[in-house]
């Protein structure tokens, strides 16, 4: 990206907020999905401040417009307008977890400057059905998040091997690393075991094994389902 945009020019994005983080006493580092760049992180600089403009524009799980220039390090945003804020989205419990969940998702496993209109798509259907309140139930939920795996390009569909596509496998599941995603224990005998708890119809469990780490947001999502 820094090399195809000078110092002194702005783009202007319109960017999903995955999410928004402390950077130092006064600036935020904001984490987006964009239309037109793919993932990025932005410098929201004075946003901590009570009374940066920013400030107002730059909470997770929102949709913004904002200008963005070249920094020294990484890009800063230099204006920012909220388009939709989804505030019943926001209102409802097992929405939110379901938005965090998308958003370190989309952290983890989706690479920077990588625009994917198909996972935009997914993002603006996703937030509308959440805003909507379409996305309640846990078999909602779960083909919602089988759908995301796929749009990612990812192998291995619910309580499948991702190489011999077969089902339940009594040997538990085992992750492959070549391929992201996880496989049965005859077609991965070298492979390392899932963690206990995650078992074969818990597909977030496939995003962790796919990711190499924990998520953070699914205890909460798993726990609003129960």
């Amino acid at each position: 990206w820094y090399e195809r945009v000078d110092r002194r020019s702005l783009m202007t994005i319109h960017a999903y907020i995955l999410a928004s983080r402390p950077s130092g006493e006064r600036d935020r580092l904001i984490s987006v999905f964009s239309r037109e760049e793919g993932r990025m992180v932005l410098v929201a600089k004075g946003a901590q401040r009570s009374t940066s403009v920013q400030r107002m524009h730059t909470d997770a799980f929102s949709l913004i417009t904002c200008g963005v220039v070249r920094g020294r390090a990484l890009p800063i945003m230099t204006s920012a307008q909220t388009t939709h804020a989804y505030p019943e989205m926001h209102a409802s419990l097992p929405s939110l977890a379901m938005a965090s969940f998308m958003s370190e998702a989309c952290e983890r496993l989706v690479p920077f400057h990588d625009p994917d209109e198909a996972l935009w798509d997914f993002f603006t259907q996703t937030y509308e059905d959440l805003n909507a309140g379409r996305l309640l139930t846990r078999a909602a939920i779960t083909a919602r998040q089988e759908a995301l795996l796929t749009v990612l390009g990812y192998p291995g569909p619910r309580g499948r091997c991702a190489l011999c596509l077969r089902e339940e496998h009594p040997d538990g599941w085992f992750t492959h690393d070549d391929i992201g995603g996880r496989v049965c224990a005859s077609c991965a005998p070298r492979g390392s075991l899932v963690a206990a708890g995650a078992g074969a119809g818990d597909v977030g469990a496939q995003f962790e094994v796919t990711a190499g780490a924990r998520f953070a947001s699914l205890p909460l999502l798993r726990a609003v389902l129960q």
